[in-house]
């Protein structure tokens, strides 16, 4: 699967949009009960989607990540790490 490319922006009205595409909407946050403060909350994480992706694609694929060495908390973060990116980059799955 194939995302949006490049780096996204939260818009005033909470759309999320990327930076250097006008007119594409990515998303359009809506806030639930007039919560407007979870709402740009929600369109903050929604942006930050593509670099949280590549951070965690970069540590999973590290090559210096010895996970025969590694604390029981650190392979618990890791595996956490990993079923993001499956959820993630695995529509059907």
């Amino acid at each position: 699967m194939k995302h949006t490319q490049g780096e996204w922006q939260v818009k005033a009205d909470n759309s999320v949009t990327p930076k250097d595409n006008v007119g594409t909407v990515i998303a359009q946050i809506c806030s639930a009960n007039n919560n407007e403060e979870e709402a740009q909350a929600n369109a903050a994480l929604i942006a930050a989607a593509p670099e949280l992706l590549k951070a965690l694609n970069s540590l999973l694929h590290c090559p210096d990540l010895n996970l025969c060495e590694i604390e029981i908390e650190t392979r618990e973060a890791i595996d956490i790490a990993a079923n993001a990116v499956h959820k993630a980059t695995n529509v059907n799955g």
